[in-house]
C-alpha cells in the first residue's frame, strides 16, 4: 500500500498529478486532458474519500445513459477503486464500507 513519505498516511496508488488533484481542497474540481490520463481514477478516489471523511456524505453521479453509468464509471468505482480502499483496512467514524454498494436509480 502506498504511504505518503511526509505524513506516513496511506494514499491510493496514483501518479503525482493525480495525487495533487486528490489532495486539492477546493469545493469544485475540474480535470481536463486527453483520454487515458487517469482523470476518472483520480475522481473516483476523491468520491470514495469524500464518503470516508464526511459525516452523512451523499454522492451524486450523472451520465448520459444508465447503461453507460452502470457498466463504466459505477463499475470502476465499486470495483477496483473501492477494493483498493477495503484492502487498506482503514477505519472511519463516518463510513462503513463492506464492498456492497448499489446505485439508487
Amino acid at each position: 500500500m502506498p504511504v505518503d513519505p511526509q505524513t506516513g498516511i496511506w494514499l491510493p496508488k496514483m501518479f503525482p498529478k493525480q495525487l495533487r488533484a486528490f489532495n486539492d481542497q477546493h469545493r469544485l474540481l475540474l480535470l481536463s486532458g486527453p483520454s487515458l490520463t487517469g482523470k476518472s481514477i483520480c475522481i473516483q478516489h476523491r468520491i470514495i474519500r469524500h464518503a470516508w471523511e464526511t459525516p452523512g456524505a451523499r454522492i451524486a453521479m450523472f451520465s448520459k445513459t444508465v447503461k453507460r453509468a452502470k457498466s463504466g464509471v459505477w463499475a470502476d468505482l465499486t470495483g477496483p477503486r473501492m477494493k483498493e480502499w477495503l484492502r487498506a483496512n482503514l477505519s472511519s467514524p463516518y463510513a462503513d464500507f463492506d464492498g456492497t454498494v448499489e446505485p439508487n436509480i
